[in-house]
Protein backbone atom coordinates (compact mmCIF):
# COMPACT_ATOMS: atom_id res chain seq x y z
CA UNK A 1 0.00 0.00 0.00
CA UNK A 2 3.14 2.39 0.80
CA UNK A 3 4.22 1.46 -2.57
CA UNK A 4 1.10 2.28 -4.70
CA UNK A 5 0.42 5.78 -2.87
CA UNK A 6 4.42 6.76 -3.23
CA UNK A 7 4.17 5.83 -6.84
CA UNK A 8 0.72 8.02 -6.71
CA UNK A 9 2.53 11.09 -5.65
CA UNK A 10 5.70 10.68 -7.56
CA UNK A 11 3.59 10.67 -10.44
CA UNK A 12 1.78 13.47 -9.63
CA UNK A 13 4.81 15.08 -8.86
CA UNK A 14 5.85 14.60 -12.14
CA UNK A 15 8.93 12.05 -10.90
CA UNK A 16 7.80 9.04 -13.11
CA UNK A 17 8.24 9.32 -16.95
CA UNK A 18 5.04 9.76 -18.98
CA UNK A 19 4.70 5.94 -20.60
CA UNK A 20 4.29 4.74 -16.70
CA UNK A 21 1.08 5.44 -15.24
CA UNK A 22 0.07 6.41 -11.70
CA UNK A 23 -1.68 3.09 -9.59
CA UNK A 24 -4.92 5.68 -9.91
CA UNK A 25 -4.89 5.64 -14.00
CA UNK A 26 -4.18 1.82 -13.83
CA UNK A 27 -7.29 1.47 -11.73
CA UNK A 28 -9.31 3.35 -13.58
CA UNK A 29 -8.45 1.64 -16.85
CA UNK A 30 -9.69 -1.53 -14.89
CA UNK A 31 -12.76 0.34 -14.01
CA UNK A 32 -13.21 1.48 -17.44
CA UNK A 33 -12.60 -2.02 -19.14
CA UNK A 34 -13.33 -4.85 -17.28
CA UNK A 35 -13.47 -7.21 -19.81
CA UNK A 36 -9.95 -6.84 -20.54
CA UNK A 37 -8.87 -7.67 -17.00
CA UNK A 38 -11.11 -10.69 -16.43
CA UNK A 39 -10.18 -11.56 -19.92
CA UNK A 40 -6.32 -11.80 -19.20
CA UNK A 41 -6.79 -13.27 -15.44
CA UNK A 42 -8.60 -15.71 -16.18
CA UNK A 43 -6.07 -18.03 -18.51
CA UNK A 44 -3.39 -17.10 -16.32
CA UNK A 45 -5.18 -18.11 -13.50
CA UNK A 46 -6.07 -22.06 -14.86
CA UNK A 47 -2.57 -22.04 -16.12
CA UNK A 48 -1.39 -21.50 -12.70
CA UNK A 49 -3.80 -23.48 -10.79
CA UNK A 50 -3.01 -26.60 -13.24
CA UNK A 51 0.79 -25.99 -12.68
CA UNK A 52 0.40 -25.43 -9.17
CA UNK A 53 -1.71 -29.08 -9.04
CA UNK A 54 0.47 -30.84 -10.84
CA UNK A 55 3.50 -29.36 -8.75
CA UNK A 56 1.99 -30.40 -5.45
CA UNK A 57 0.96 -33.65 -6.67
CA UNK A 58 4.56 -34.32 -7.85
CA UNK A 59 6.32 -32.65 -4.82
CA UNK A 60 4.07 -34.69 -2.61
CA UNK A 61 4.56 -38.00 -4.19
CA UNK A 62 8.59 -37.62 -4.98
CA UNK A 63 8.88 -36.18 -0.53
CA UNK A 64 7.38 -39.17 0.40
CA UNK A 65 9.43 -41.57 -1.49
CA UNK A 66 12.72 -39.92 -0.10
CA UNK A 67 11.41 -40.23 2.91
CA UNK A 68 10.13 -43.68 2.92
CA UNK A 69 13.04 -44.90 1.08
CA UNK A 70 16.19 -42.76 2.66
CA UNK A 71 18.37 -43.83 -0.80
CA UNK A 72 16.81 -41.29 -2.67
CA UNK A 73 16.15 -38.21 -0.02
CA UNK A 74 19.75 -36.77 -0.66
CA UNK A 75 18.56 -36.89 -5.20
CA UNK A 76 15.28 -35.79 -4.48
CA UNK A 77 16.16 -32.50 -2.72
CA UNK A 78 19.32 -31.67 -4.90
CA UNK A 79 17.11 -32.25 -7.80
CA UNK A 80 14.36 -29.75 -6.04
CA UNK A 81 17.30 -27.48 -4.94
CA UNK A 82 18.75 -27.65 -8.73
CA UNK A 83 15.53 -26.75 -10.14
CA UNK A 84 14.72 -23.40 -7.88
CA UNK A 85 18.23 -22.39 -8.48
CA UNK A 86 17.87 -22.24 -12.36
CA UNK A 87 16.28 -18.93 -12.95
CA UNK A 88 12.33 -18.95 -14.53
CA UNK A 89 13.56 -16.48 -17.58
CA UNK A 90 16.69 -18.70 -18.11
CA UNK A 91 14.50 -22.07 -18.54
CA UNK A 92 11.09 -20.55 -20.36
CA UNK A 93 13.00 -20.54 -24.09
CA UNK A 94 14.43 -23.51 -23.68
CA UNK A 95 11.17 -24.88 -22.18
CA UNK A 96 9.94 -23.33 -25.60
CA UNK A 97 11.75 -25.02 -27.64
CA UNK A 98 11.41 -28.19 -26.22
CA UNK A 99 7.15 -28.04 -25.69
CA UNK A 100 6.10 -25.14 -27.59
CA UNK A 101 4.73 -21.84 -26.82
CA UNK A 102 1.25 -23.12 -25.91
CA UNK A 103 -0.24 -23.60 -22.62
CA UNK A 104 1.60 -26.79 -21.59
CA UNK A 105 4.52 -24.40 -21.47
CA UNK A 106 2.98 -21.94 -19.21
CA UNK A 107 1.68 -24.76 -17.21
CA UNK A 108 5.25 -26.39 -16.80
CA UNK A 109 6.91 -23.15 -15.94
CA UNK A 110 4.19 -22.77 -13.11
CA UNK A 111 4.68 -25.87 -12.13
CA UNK A 112 8.55 -25.62 -11.57
CA UNK A 113 8.33 -22.19 -10.29
CA UNK A 114 5.77 -23.64 -7.47
CA UNK A 115 7.53 -26.96 -6.32
CA UNK A 116 10.33 -26.32 -4.55
CA UNK A 117 8.73 -24.70 -1.03
CA UNK A 118 6.14 -27.83 -1.34
CA UNK A 119 8.59 -30.12 -1.51
CA UNK A 120 11.21 -28.87 0.99
CA UNK A 121 7.54 -28.32 2.97
CA UNK A 122 6.28 -32.23 2.87
CA UNK A 123 10.09 -33.74 3.30
CA UNK A 124 10.77 -31.47 6.52
CA UNK A 125 7.03 -32.38 7.74
CA UNK A 126 7.28 -36.21 7.33
CA UNK A 127 10.57 -35.91 9.26
CA UNK A 128 8.74 -34.02 12.11
CA UNK A 129 7.27 -36.92 13.64
CA UNK A 130 8.59 -37.60 17.09
CA UNK A 131 11.00 -40.46 17.26
CA UNK A 132 9.56 -42.07 20.28
CA UNK A 133 6.06 -42.26 18.33
CA UNK A 134 8.57 -43.69 15.29
CA UNK A 135 9.50 -46.26 18.01
CA UNK A 136 5.53 -47.01 18.87
CA UNK A 137 4.74 -47.60 15.13
CA UNK A 138 7.73 -49.85 14.61
CA UNK A 139 6.85 -51.77 17.99
CA UNK A 140 3.16 -52.29 16.49
CA UNK A 141 4.51 -53.54 13.58
CA UNK A 142 3.12 -51.01 11.36
CA UNK A 143 4.36 -51.34 7.60
CA UNK A 144 6.11 -48.31 5.90
CA UNK A 145 2.99 -46.97 4.57
CA UNK A 146 0.87 -46.99 8.09
CA UNK A 147 3.33 -45.20 9.66
CA UNK A 148 3.19 -42.63 6.50
CA UNK A 149 -0.48 -42.96 6.92
CA UNK A 150 -1.10 -42.50 10.50
CA UNK A 151 1.51 -40.84 11.67
CA UNK A 152 4.12 -39.00 9.15
CA UNK A 153 1.36 -37.50 7.03
CA UNK A 154 -0.78 -36.09 10.00
CA UNK A 155 2.95 -34.82 11.84
CA UNK A 156 4.18 -33.18 8.44
CA UNK A 157 0.20 -31.26 7.74
CA UNK A 158 1.53 -27.53 9.71
CA UNK A 159 4.79 -27.54 7.23
CA UNK A 160 2.83 -28.95 3.95
CA UNK A 161 0.26 -26.20 4.09
CA UNK A 162 3.06 -23.33 4.99
CA UNK A 163 4.82 -24.65 1.88
CA UNK A 164 1.49 -25.04 -0.50
CA UNK A 165 0.98 -21.40 0.80
CA UNK A 166 4.53 -19.85 -0.08
CA UNK A 167 4.14 -21.83 -3.43
CA UNK A 168 0.99 -20.41 -4.68
CA UNK A 169 2.30 -16.59 -5.74
CA UNK A 170 5.00 -18.55 -7.42
CA UNK A 171 3.14 -20.87 -9.47
CA UNK A 172 1.38 -17.42 -10.43
CA UNK A 173 4.56 -15.45 -11.58
CA UNK A 174 5.39 -18.88 -13.02
CA UNK A 175 2.38 -18.68 -15.63
CA UNK A 176 3.32 -14.85 -16.25
CA UNK A 177 6.46 -15.39 -17.14
CA UNK A 178 5.86 -18.50 -19.11
CA UNK A 179 3.01 -16.21 -21.36
CA UNK A 180 6.05 -13.51 -21.52
CA UNK A 181 7.70 -16.27 -24.14
CA UNK A 182 4.80 -16.48 -26.15
CA UNK A 183 0.93 -16.47 -25.43
CA UNK A 184 -1.91 -14.64 -26.83
CA UNK A 185 -3.94 -14.36 -23.76
CA UNK A 186 -3.39 -13.93 -20.13
CA UNK A 187 -1.46 -11.36 -17.90
CA UNK A 188 2.14 -11.78 -19.61
CA UNK A 189 0.48 -10.98 -23.03
CA UNK A 190 -1.44 -7.82 -22.01
CA UNK A 191 1.65 -6.99 -19.88
CA UNK A 192 3.28 -7.07 -23.43
CA UNK A 193 1.23 -5.57 -25.57
CA UNK A 194 0.79 -2.86 -22.36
Amino acid sequence: VALLVLAEIAKRAGLLPVFVPAPSQVLGEAVANPALVWGSLGPTAWKALAGYGIAAAVAVTAASLAVLVRVLYAPVYNAGVTIQAIPIIATAPLLALWLGTGPTLHVTIAALASQFPMLVGTMQGLRAADERQRELMHALSASRWQTLRYLLVPAALPFLFAGFKIAAPSAVLGAVTAEWAGADRGVGAMMLYA
